[in-house]
């Protein structure tokens, strides 16, 4: 959907905004961050990972607990030479190059909405502004984790968003690249049978060749005959993760997560059934039963080669849904679905409903819905956002306390909150015959907005 140019920042009262107060406003955002990122450079998991970019330099075992953490990675063996250059660097800079890095990452998803909110919402700053906060603030703790351990989760995320975009524009080669990078955690896996059903061979012809240049860089550094123990390491340390009582841990949200905590209280889910213990077939029954979903979208859609945004939004809700490990820092994926809900919010106008005019930017996503259709869909965003914020925020170990909070994941909420926005992103996939027809970047009608 092309957007047009924003005209240079105006103040509510629609004068041109001082560039004192710009200036201002950026030195107290660079005070914030920098005084953040001494607090995030402290976390364990970079702490780990740099660890394991030095074994890479030392061509050591990448798999190997770490001095520091006594932790390991769980990631693709190129992961290792990704972290490497880090390693070569103090600890100190490393670390907030990292927290830098994501923080870039975190202000371009900001910026992508803003260029879809604005132009929806010209004339309401303030109502604009919660629009494009509205994603953030859903998973502001998962965001907090994820930058105070150090994790990776940000970065897969954006990877995998910025593949799809650049699929979009026509570079299957640089969307091959991007979706490689993603690709050092397993839980990307879930877009390629989508991409795969969108009839976009050419980019899976290409990110096999980018994985084969991978395993030859691998070659080149480790030595030929060591890459098959590398993938051997691999497998074995994600062996480990897939134990009963690891993945039945409380902090894990996934569908395996809910199932694994049943299975202990309830042995008879431990049975094999088909050769698979219950509780690991039933949420692979699950998994399947919802990329069913998506092939039955696509299917209607007579498997165009285009990427529509709603698809992309529920299989980010798919992939922790299926992940055999859902935790805290990994929620920021949700930030896919909740950027899409945010540009339909600001669409509808659903915090201060007005008439839609002829004129208005953006209208092409809701504009042959009639008010009744609008109405559902509006309250809908506000149910599963005001869910998310409820198990996310209200329900976090800072207001209810640490006990209380354990016992509320281990209850499966969080992964209440994750059906809820699966199940609504797949209504939007479904959304065409209820008039719910926009456009998406290439211009073909789709069931859904442009937050990728």
């Amino acid at each position: 959907m092309t957007t047009p140019t924003p005209p240079r920042a105006v103040t509510a009262c629609g004068a041109p905004e001082p560039p004192a107060t710009r200036i201002a406003a950026a030195v107290v955002l660079a005070l914030l961050a920098i005084g953040y990122g001494l607090v995030c450079v402290r976390g364990n998991d970079f702490q780990t990972f740099r660890e394991v970019g030095r074994f890479a330099l030392d061509r050591a075992d990448v798999y190997a607990n770490t001095p520091s953490t006594g932790m390991r990675v769980y990631y693709a063996p190129p992961f290792a030479l990704l972290l490497a250059p880090f390693a070569l660097l103090p600890w100190k800079v490393s670390a907030f190059l990292w927290y830098a890095l994501k923080l870039a990452a975190l202000a371009w998803l900001a910026r992508l909405l803003w260029r879809e909110v604005r132009p929806r919402v010209p004339d309401r700053p303030w109502e604009r502004a919660a629009y494009l906060a509205l994603p953030f603030a859903a998973v502001l703790n998962p965001l907090n984790v994820e930058f105070k351990l150090g994790q990776v989760n940000l970065f897969v995320f954006a990877f995998v968003l910025l593949a799809v975009r650049m699929l979009r524009r026509g570079s299957p080669w640089a969307a091959a690249l991007c979706f490689s990078l993603a690709l050092v955690k397993v839980t990307p896996w879930v877009f390629l049978p989508w991409l795969a059903l969108r009839r976009q061979w050419g980019f899976l012809v290409r990110l096999a060749a980018v994985a084969l240049g991978w395993v030859a860089a691998l070659a080149v550094w480790f030595g030929p005959g060591r890459v098959a123990g590398l993938f051997l390491g691999w497998f074995r340390a994600s062996g480990d993760k897939l134990g009963l009582e690891h993945v039945a841990y409380f902090e894990n949200q996934s569908l395996a997560g809910v199932v694994a905590r049943l299975a202990l209280a309830w042995p008879p889910l431990q049975a094999d059934v088909l050769g698979m213990p219950l509780w690991r077939l039933l949420p692979a029954a699950a998994t399947a039963a919802l990329l069913a979903a998506v092939a039955g979208a696509v299917a209607r859609d007579r498997f165009r080669r285009r990427l529509p945004e709603a698809e992309f939004a529920f299989l980010c809700a798919v992939m922790l849904l299926a992940s055999p490990d859902s935790r805290w820092a990994h929620l920021v994926t949700l930030l896919g679905p909740f950027m899409l809900l945010a540009v339909l919010a600001a669409d509808l106008r659903v915090l201060r409903p007005a008439p839609r005019r002829d004129g208005d930017a953006g209208g092409a996503t809701v504009a042959g819905a009639s008010d009744r259709a609008r109405a559902r869909l509006s309250r809908a965003i506000v149910a599963v956002t005001a869910l998310a914020l409820v198990a996310f925020e209200l329900l976090s170990r800072d207001v209810v306390g640490k006990g209380a909070e354990r016992a509320i994941r281990a209850s499966g909420l969080h992964t209440a909150v994750l059906a809820a926005v699966a199940a609504l992103t797949g209504v939007l996939m479904y959304a065409r015959s209820a008039g719910l027809a926009g456009a998406d970047a290439s211009g073909a009608p789709a069931a859904d907005a442009t937050p990728p």
